[in-house]
């Protein structure tokens, strides 16, 4: 039997819908919000792949599952794309990529894609990795100097100038699953090596109903369930430690939700996601001032559990946090609205729909790119067309 880890890290998405089910497979198309990029030459099925920003104008696309609807025939992928704002894809080349894997450890710093760790086909552990230079397009093996015990589903992102790798669920010498793990280590790509860090175990494991990660300036954060309150932490990566935020605000315990970083407040905004029921709530964390403050939910969207989020730029008018997506409150049913928050006036506005806005899908990535005033949303597969190949959708923000 095949079994494949499949990182619900990637799960801030939206699935099915009944509301404009907008635009399947198919060409390129220019609406007054939304552009749908054309299908790339040759392209498959791709859904629960990772998707991080290189620059401010280019997204790599890498990895992920074959979404072919038909029974046992997804499998992990060892292919991506590199997608600019201007809507230019470019194949990643495969010569010397990693091996087929899921649930893996994925992150740009500098001029390199990193990959590494995950679990493969036959529901074994992944310990090592490879780097791709941006520049050259040339893959190379990572050093296994120092490296973390084989896992998948681990926490990962940039921590000041290293990549950051911690916790995930893994296994013994022997490959028998011991649970989850409460250790990482930085990557250095200049000193090429691992440095193991030594700060007090937090067992964190990457998944929809479990953690939600993010990406704030030189911190990776992480919301994670509790008894009451939801608990933040984010990695202080001078002290090589984490940092638990103040509870005292914070909203109530919840899996599933949307968290944006507002880069010009540092500010992180956490909003819907599934707790006592499914929530259309939340609150936005200052890393300045250590406290939390409520957000608005006159005007917001419906409530919704693992719905997308990206924070924009509005030229001259501050942040706006892009919500898309999700399953609604009733019975989950999937949807393919949603709503723009406007973090200086603490409101919201309706999400435009067009004749090319995306349909209702699974196991798509949305980030924002474009100088900060658009957003990209890939893969993924559409209960109305599970035969639906890879393509995405470009967001812009108005001014």
């Amino acid at each position: 039997m095949t079994r494949l880890w499949l990182s619900a890290a990637l799960l801030v998405l939206g699935c099915g819908g009944e509301v404009d089910p907008g635009s399947g497979g198919a060409a390129a198309c220019n609406g007054p919000h939304w552009r749908r990029l054309p299908t790339p030459p040759g392209a498959g099925h791709r859904g629960l792949h990772h998707a991080a920003a290189w620059g401010s104008d280019q997204i790599e696309i890498w990895s992920g599952m074959d979404g072919n609807p038909e029974p046992g025939a997804s499998r992990p992928l060892v292919s991506g794309w590199h997608v600019r704002s201007d809507g230019e894809l470019v194949a990643i080349p495969t010569a010397g990529a990693p091996s087929p894997r899921s649930a893996e450890a994925v992150g740009v710093l500098d001029n390199r894609l990193f990959v590494w760790g995950g679990g493969d086909a036959d529901g074994g552990f992944l310990g090592d990795g490879s780097q791709l230079d941006l520049v050259t397009s040339a893959w190379s093996p990572m050093s296994a100097q120092g490296q973390l015990a084989p896992r998948h589903s681990p926490v990962a992102g940039v921590a000041g100038n290293s990549f950051l790798v911690w916790g995930g669920y893994g296994g013994d010498a022997t490959g028998k699953p011991s649970g989850v793990f409460g250790d990482g280590a930085f990557y250095d790509p200049e000193a090429g090596g691992w440095e193991k860090l030594d700060g007090e175990p937090l067992e964190l494991r990457v998944g929809p109903y479990q953690i939600v990660v993010a990406q704030a300036d030189e911190h990776v954060a992480v919301l994670a369930e509790s008894t009451a309150t939801a608990r933040l932490y984010y990695f202080l990566p001078d002290e090589k430690r984490w940092f638990a935020a103040s509870t005292a605000g914070a909203p109530s315990s919840r899996s599933g939700a949307i968290m944006a970083y507002l880069a010009a407040t540092r500010e992180l905004l956490v909003w819907g996601g599934y707790g006592e029921g499914v929530a259309n709530d939340g609150a936005r964390y200052s890393f300045l001032t250590d406290s939390w403050k409520p957000v608005s939910s006159e005007g917001a969207p419906s409530a919704r559990v693992l719905a997308y989020g990206a924070a924009l730029q509005a030229q001259g008018a501050g942040t706006r946090a892009v919500v898309w997506g999700g399953e609604t409150a009733d019975q989950f049913d999937p949807t393919n609205t949603g709503g723009i928050y406007d973090a200086a006036t603490d409101t919201w506005a309706a999400l435009p729909l067009d004749e090319c806005s995306p349909p209702p899908l699974n196991g798509a990535t949305f980030t924002a790119f474009g100088n900060g005033r658009q957003a990209l949303l890939w893969g993924g597969t559409s209960p109305g067309e599970p035969s639906m190949p890879e393509q995405g959708w470009v967001f812009t923000l108005e001014p």
